[in-house]
């Protein structure tokens, strides 16, 4: 991995309007807005107080790439999100086609995955984000937070089979 820092990620989720811990994980995380209230409930293990621990990162050559640049993706996502307020500014034209476009290189990146667990997350973490720009461009706050809710999810799913 690049060693981007783990704040950059955080800044992001933490602009998607998401409560995140040091290390990303919590029992829930709760997105409130006008017309409806998301919650993502983290695994039972998480909740009964297991401490998770950080998955190994891959070693497939393929799989290596596609997480390195999935890291470079999230960076530039946090940094495309800085500022944004769903609460004020749920339809962002800006950030909304931001997200679009670096959606798109998530699913370059998922193309270089060779297992089907790095595919799996990436292509997850490909369409939270997708469905994020494409609710932020429809300008429905109700599908704005649940796409913020799935993008909380995926981005879940993706530390653990990138080991970020």
């Amino acid at each position: 991995m690049s060693g981007r820092p783990a704040w950059l990620t955080a800044a992001l989720l933490l602009s998607l309007g998401l409560t995140v811990g040091a290390c990303g994980e919590g029992p829930a995380s709760t997105v409130s807005g006008p017309t409806k209230t998301v919650t993502v409930t983290a695994s039972p293990d998480a909740s009964a107080g297991a401490t998770p621990t950080k998955a190994p990162a891959p070693t497939a050559t393929g799989d290596k790439l596609a997480c390195d640049d999935m890291e470079t993706v999230m960076s530039n996502m946090s940094k495309a999100a800085v500022g944004w307020v769903p609460t004020t500014r749920p339809f962002d034209q800006n950030v909304g086609t931001r997200i679009r476009l670096l959606a798109q290189d998530m699913a370059v990146d998922e193309r270089k995955a060779t297992t089907p667990r790095v595919r799996a997350g990436v292509h997850q973490s490909t369409e939270a984000f997708s469905g994020l720009a494409r609710a932020m461009a429809g300008k429905s706050k109700t599908k704005v937070f649940k796409a913020i809710g799935q993008t909380r999810v995926a981005y879940s799913k993706l530390k653990l089979v990138c080991g970020l």
